[in-house]
């Protein structure tokens, strides 16, 4: 019982786990940017880079790319407060690279955050026949789950990607149609 809590609280579509890792990650570059001294040295700039990143898991490209943009901003504002960056021309330019750093991290990752959601997708839809098919020896209808008998096209076209073409083989033709067989 208690398993089953702690796995659908720590399930990554939740929305608690996703609001407790944005809050995480932006208290983690709060708490970096004033450890470590703003001088480019430390760690501490790429700490920035998980909320976006969380973003762009989360919830796409879009929101990342917002997220991306108000995270550079911040770090411009608290550089600026802490005196690191002096100038105009310093600030635009730790703007412009925090701008291409972080709208960057956020799109790649919310890209793939998207393919991986599309592919899931897809292996869900995935038709895949398995097992033993419970089939009349007589007419050869094929039995479903909830008990149903259906005509073997029909069963295997909805439960794969097969199709059926129809033919006769040269026993049956033989067999139907005497007059119009031809021996080799």
């Amino acid at each position: 019982m208690v398993n089953k809590q702690v796995k659908r609280w720590f399930n990554l579509g939740s929305q608690k786990i996703r609001i407790v890792l944005i809050l995480a990650s932006i208290l983690a570059s709060l708490l970096a940017f004033y450890f470590f001294e703003p001088t480019g040295k430390g760690p501490w700039a790429a700490l920035f880079v998980i909320p976006v990143i969380l973003l762009g898991l989360f919830w796409g490209v879009k929101i990342a790319l917002i997220g991306g943009f108000l995270v550079a901003l911040l770090l411009l504002i608290l550089l600026y407060i802490a005196g690191a960056v002096e100038g105009t021309l310093l600030l635009v330019r730790v703007f412009v690279i925090g701008l291409i750093l972080h709208v960057g991290v956020g799109v790649t990752v919310g890209r793939l955050s998207d393919i991986t959601k599309q592919l899931r997708k897809a292996l869900n839809d995935v038709k895949q026949l398995r097992g033993l098919l419970p089939i009349c020896a007589e007419c050869k209808k094929i039995r479903d789950d909830e008990g149903y008998w259906h005509q073997v096209e029909t069963f295997i076209r909805n439960h794969s990607q097969a199709d059926f073409s129809h033919s006769i083989c040269p026993e049956c033709i033989k067999k139907l149609y005497p007059d119009y067989y031809e021996e080799e």
